[in-house]
């Protein structure tokens, strides 16, 4: 589990394999839950898209689960 926004360590730390992804934010139920085969090309794409900014800035933890 990390703490969002990401460092630039806590970037280089996510996998590059396969596996689900989840951004969570205050309350109980996930604000996205996603699958990519490879993880941290698919969170920094989340994280530059222009109609994903409201989520990204609701989220405060981001999961991942290889695969």
């Amino acid at each position: 589990t990390f703490s969002l926004p990401l460092n630039p360590s806590a970037l280089s730390a996510l996998p590059k394999s396969s596996g689900v992804y989840i951004f969570k934010g205050a309350g109980t139920l996930p604000l996205y839950i996603g699958k990519s085969v490879d993880i941290r090309s698919r969170v920094m794409s989340h994280m530059r898209a222009e109609d994903e900014r409201e989520m990204m800035s609701q989220s405060l933890q981001l999961e991942c689960i290889e695969t």
